[in-house]
């Protein structure tokens, strides 16, 4: 199943310019399922792919 922000498939669009920081605030209120986030086109430091998965439980994820 696919849940996006506010039923909007693809999601917003986030438009940053190079050295802005970035906070992301998930909450899962999904009771029994675990949310994914899968980010495409972020280049991310000290990782060895260009895209970082998080499986988030019923609870707060600060990225």
């Amino acid at each position: 199943t696919c849940y996006c922000h506010n039923g909007q498939t693809p999601g917003p669009v986030l438009s940053t310019a190079v050295g802005d920081t970035i906070i992301i605030n998930v909450v899962n209120n999904l009771i029994m399922e675990i949310v994914a986030i899968h980010w495409h086109g972020i280049r991310q430091r000290l990782r060895t792919r260009a895209q970082l998965k998080i499986n988030l439980p019923t609870s707060l994820l600060i990225l």
